[in-house]
């Protein structure tokens, strides 16, 4: 696995009728991997990790909602939605309103996840 394919794939989401930009984030602590689309919107989505990690820490407070999935936050011009990759990395997506279907969007995710298994971030 190269990370030429790995950057294809997120510019491949990012390019999703919609979608304004993504971007591969470790979790733990806040590093950008890669970002495709607006390259502006960086610090948003090391906010957006932020919001992860509160809620990662809050985790017991949701038990009864069930198993946690990702967060979606509405803004007045936009969307920022956060899920698990794997164990150690988040996608943020930045995207506008209305546009892009987030219940799905999980299920968009499967090729990103393979190609980030390939690779050892942290050796």
């Amino acid at each position: 696995m190269n990370l030429q394919e790995l950057a294809a794939e997120i510019g491949r989401l990012a390019s999703t009728p919609g979608v304004i930009a993504c971007s591969l984030i470790d979790g733990p602590t806040g590093m950008i991997y890669h970002t495709s689309g607006d390259q502006d919107l960086e610090p948003l989505a090391e906010a957006a990790r932020d919001y992860w990690q509160l809620h990662r820490r809050q985790a017991s407070a949701h038990q009864k909602l069930g198993e946690f999935i990702g967060l979606v936050t509405l803004h007045e011009k936009g969307v920022i939605n956060v899920l698990q990759c794997t164990e150690d990395t988040i996608l943020v997506t930045i995207a506008e309103r209305n546009r892009v279907s987030f219940s799905t969007w999980p299920s968009q995710l499967d090729r990103l996840r393979q190609l980030i298994d390939d690779i050892e971030f942290h050796a």
